[in-house]
């Protein structure tokens, strides 16, 4: 069985200021590409720090005052804990871990190592969709150095079954993929399906964290992260779940303690 661990679901609020006697954060920095621009968050003090390369959703996490400011309260605590994450746009909003997915990520993740003061420790974070491309990152050894440890928020890692439906959805993976009548799903997609190809990947034994919910309907335990860290753990990993309640992606997911929770996981398996 896999390892869980049990979180009560408390709404994070929005907070689009710092609270009374918080660190303001240092201003983030953009990271042109010509595939989209990726934003450097540093993290606050000075010296050495490791990097968080970060794939969040179809393309990214909105800005700082607009729609739900949530995950800005997870990523606030991570960077005032001394850790620096680079916002990736992993090469447009409908990538879905695709080739130019990938190559975007590795190609970022070197342009932000060049712009901070980086102690040479990489993790990786993966938020609903964006868990595809951090996962195949990382267990794909395609970063331009080790990941020592991966998390997810609400991850996929079934992509075989969200591809499955809805017609609209699959439509899109299909683009993604160059479907065509001659080169199907099955054969487009091989090696980006996280828990389908998990067993192809070549450093699939680094651990992962799984955050998910018990009340996602969008994306149930029992198809995403429940085999996923089943399959993980089968070989010997140190992979947990640690499960929560709330709506998919809801506030609950980006509370300052699970910003905690996250970083504590990376710590022990990052040194």
């Amino acid at each position: 069985m896999y390892r869980r661990t049990f979180v009560s679901g408390v709404s994070a609020g929005v907070l689009a200021m710092p609270a009374l006697g918080q660190t303001a954060l240092p201003l983030p920095i953009g990271i042109p590409d010509p595939k989209g621009e990726s934003t450097l968050l540093p993290a606050v003090g000075s010296g050495p720090r490791p990097l968080i390369y970060l794939s969040h959703r179809l393309g990214g996490v909105p800005e700082m005052g607009r729609q739900n400011d949530a995950p800005w309260i997870m990523f606030g605590a991570m960077q005032r804990a001394g850790w620096t994450i680079l916002r990736s746009a992993d090469a447009g909003p409908e990538t879905y871990g695709n080739d130019q997915a990938l190559a975007y990520c590795a190609r970022m993740c070197g342009k932000a190592i060049e712009r901070m003061d980086w102690d040479g420790r990489l993790f990786s974070l993966g938020i609903s969709m964006g868990a595809i491309p951090a996962l195949l990152m990382t267990w794909r050894g395609l970063f331009p150095h080790p990941v020592r440890a991966v998390a997810t928020v609400a991850g996929v890692m079934n992509l075989t079954k969200i591809h499955a439906s809805p017609s609209d959805r699959r439509a899109r993976i299909d683009a993604a993929y160059n479907v065509t009548q001659h080169f199907p799903f099955e054969q487009a997609s091989k090696g980006h399906d996280p828990l389908n190809d998990f067993h192809s990947f070549s450093e699939n034994r680094i651990p992962l964290l799984a955050v998910a919910s018990s009340d996602d309907a969008l994306l149930p335990i029992d198809v995403h992260a429940g085999p996923m860290i089943e399959t993980s753990r089968a070989i010997g990993s140190p992979s947990e779940l640690m499960q929560i309640s709330g709506s998919h992606i809801g506030d609950e997911h980006f509370t300052e303690q699970m910003a905690g929770r996250v970083l504590d996981f990376f710590t022990v398996h990052g040194r």
